[in-house]
């Protein structure tokens, strides 16, 4: 199983600028492993969660991009990366 390592999304809905989400990793520790995602409404939290499960067969829509930039998400597991534009 694939374990993700981060995420990175540029110009995708509220992500105007690249930023970069470390998720936990698993140690053998009680709740190691976990990553909350917490903020308050309307900060991203649903765009992040989106950004993770956007395959090939989805087009990021010209409304979910900033101007006509394309958006990029970087999705790096422990197995390498999985870049989407």
């Amino acid at each position: 199983m694939n374990k993700l390592v981060d995420l990175k999304i540029k110009n995708y809905r509220g992500f105007l600028n690249e930023q970069s989400i470390k998720f936990a990793q698993p140690n053998g520790r009680s709740g190691s492993g976990l990553t909350l995602i917490v903020g308050p409404n309307n900060t991203g939290k649903t765009s992040v969660i989106e950004a993770l499960t956007i395959t090939t067969s989805k087009k990021i829509n010209k409304g979910e991009r900033h101007y006509d930039a394309d958006s990029e998400i970087i999705i790096k597991s422990d197995k390498g990366a999985v870049i989407f534009t």
